[in-house]
């Protein structure tokens, strides 16, 4: 009878479980398969410093880091000790000595083509081994050997966006070091998690196994990147990273997203483009808001307390930002308060996914955010590399002397001390890209920048536009063709202040206003009691003061010149942003920006319809 019933046991569950394998789908078969590759086998995986093992065996893993110059015996005593309890159990022997070690009760052997030697080391020995013996001391029934698979391609992690929203492209982020990976993106229901006597649905992490973790999934596509579409809301979106070699597949490592993929509340006010490419180029600037600045240093609170905290996390914001770029479909991508983390985790993988390549600076000193560049591959190609140039900070001064035209600002630092010692404490900085047009042979020079903010620096905000337009003008004249010049950035001035006076007119005179206060301006501080009023140029009370006589060949227009806004808070909204263009290219079209009356449904931006405090600047532009 007992064997009956252990018969009709086992008949139930291996009915079961060809049942489940049967209904699901080939995708999920495939992983499955991947998987049971590994089951009964040793990983041996090399870093740079370390070996990691991986032992898979009757149901149980056991995982350790050793280092390479270790000896192969060593290693294998501490992987048989983890496995001790799994496999056998707690040990039940008398303790004997409490100080003395207790004795093992698995030994492990290494087996190789050639005898290994007594003290062999771990970067030695484990390139050659075909399998492992494992042998209990006190139980010669429990003996096996288990196959050593050598370098395998291995995932250390993977994740997707914690909250996917319909029609924004989704790619995951994987370590899978220097192999390749295949991803299979499913559409899985959300598990209902009991709690009490109600059920409610709640976002949760995928089980270990493929089979587990997709149950009920649908099979959506195999890809780099996947678009969620509005049949796919309601349910969570999981990502399969398949690790993959010139051998084999590697283990799959899944990534769920938290939340259900769900629908922008309201429509992106940056897709409503020219459904056509633009004729020359079409240029874009925006200060994307670095996600370090959304919160007072000193205190923690919000910088943005009228924002629902959720539209101001980085997480939402990325979403709305792709929906953008996909939206604008720049050829031509100037971005600013870009940190290096998310050019490199976020920026660059995802607009690589659109056709992109793209630059990154970051600014000088301890600053964490800096500047992106981007350009679309198949209309633009990079002349040269890309360059930096320092606006600020400790090399500014050394750098400025390298370009003979800078030198009337090199003897104005001397004789003005404090304006010299403000501006090498600036962390700016920008970047020049050079810019060929595939199809025409056209040569653009591209300029990206982000100016110092202070409300009253604007005679720092001039000198740095000086340096930057001529360190253009000389990368620019090394050139086999006469190029045109395009500056984008958060410029941090206003229309009819210093910095557009110059920009725009090309030159600024020594008897400027902006000049008279900056002698007594300090870092951060004024130095006297009155007050600079008028877009930071009267300097009411202030003794007149010469300035360096300035001038720029570029020859540059404003190409949204109508434009009064780019930034709308509830404590300044003004114009900030700015695209400029040389003389033979003109503005073929510009995005209108969205109305006031719509920045302010949620009071100010950023917002659940805008991204950022900022708004992109977006225009085509075309050789005249």
């Amino acid at each position: 009878l007992k064997l009956q019933f252990l018969y009709f046991i086992g008949l139930k569950r291996i009915r079961r479980h060809m049942a489940s394998a049967a209904s699901i789908c080939p995708e999920v078969a495939r992983l499955v398969k991947c998987e049971n590759a590994f089951e009964d086998a040793v990983s041996a995986v090399f870093t740079e410093e370390n070996l990691v093992l991986t032992v898979r065996y009757k149901g149980g893993k056991t995982a350790i880091q050793r280092g390479k110059e270790e000896t192969i015996a060593e290693t294998l005593r501490r992987v048989g000790k983890k496995m001790e309890v799994p496999l056998l159990g707690k040990d039940k022997r008398p303790k004997g000595d409490i100080k003395a070690a207790p004795p093992a009760r698995l030994t492990l052997s290494l087996k190789t083509p050639e005898p290994l030697k007594e003290d062999e080391t771990n970067i030695n020995g484990w390139n050659a081994a075909s399998t492992i013996d494992i042998q209990a001391i006190d139980d010669d029934s429990l003996s096996w050997s288990i196959p050593v698979v050598f370098n395998p391609p291995v995932a250390y992690e993977a994740s997707i966006e914690p909250e996917p929203f319909a029609g924004v492209p989704q790619l995951p982020a994987y370590d899978v070091g220097g192999d390749d990976a295949k991803i299979l993106w499913f559409s899985t229901p959300v598990p209902e998690v009991e709690t009490g006597k109600k059920k409610q649905k709640k976002g949760a992490q995928p089980p270990q196994t493929a089979a587990e973790y997709l149950k009920n999934a649908v099979f959506l596509s195999e890809g780099p990147s996947y678009t969620p579409s509005g049949s796919d809301s309601g349910r969570l979106l999981t990502a399969v990273v398949i690790p993959v070699n010139e051998r084999i597949e590697g283990i799959p490592v899944p990534a769920s997203s938290s939340l259900p993929v769900s629908a922008f509340k309201t429509d992106c006010e940056f897709e409503k483009f020219p459904s056509e490419d633009a004729k020359g180029a079409r240029v874009v600037t925006y200060n994307i808001l670095y996600d370090g600045a959304t919160v007072i240093y000193k205190t923690g609170e919000s910088m943005y307390p009228y924002a629902d905290p959720k539209v101001v996390e980085l997480g939402f914001r990325k979403q709305l930002l792709m929906k953008e770029f996909v939206g604008m479909n720049a050829d031509v991508l100037c971005l600013q308060e870009a940190s290096s983390s998310l050019h490199e985790k976020f920026l660059k993988p995802h607009l690589k996914m659109l056709g992109y390549t793209g630059h990154h600076v970051s600014k000088t000193g301890d600053t964490r955010e800096g500047v992106s560049l981007f350009w679309k591959n198949d209309k633009y190609e990079i002349v040269s590399e890309p360059r930096s140039v320092n606006l600020g900070g400790e090399q500014y001064i050394e750098d400025v002397a390298k370009i003979p035209e800078l030198e009337p600002i090199l003897k104005y630092y001397e004789e003005q001390t404090k304006v010299k010692e403000t501006i090498e404490k600036t962390t700016t900085v920008a970047q020049i890209v050079v810019l060929k047009n595939k199809t025409t042979g056209k040569v653009i020079v591209v300029g990206n920048t982000h100016l110092w903010f202070h409300p009253k620096g604007g005679h720092i905000r001039v000198l740095q536009l000086h340096t930057l337009f001529w360190n253009m003008k000389k990368l620019g004249d090394t050139l086999d063709s006469t190029p045109e010049y395009v500056i984008c950035g958060d410029l941090n001035c206003q229309p009819k202040s210093s910095p557009h006076v110059y920009m725009t007119n090309g030159e600024l005179s020594a008897s400027h206003p902006v000049w008279s206060a900056a002698p007594l301006f300090g870092f951060g501080r004024w130095d006297f009691d009155g007050e600079i009023v008028a877009a930071e140029e009267t300097a009411d009370g202030l003794p007149q003061t010469s300035g360096p006589v300035l001038s720029h060949p570029l020859a540059l227009s404003d190409a949204s010149p109508s434009f009064t806004y780019s930034n709308y808070t509830p404590g300044f909204t003004g114009r900030l942003d700015y695209i400029l263009h040389s003389k033979n290219l003109v503005t073929s079209y510009v995005h209108p920006l969205p109305p006031k009356e719509l920045l302010a449904v949620e009071t100010g931006i950023p917002s659940s319809i805008f991204p950022s405090d900022h708004l992109p600047i977006c225009v085509d532009l075309e050789w005249v």
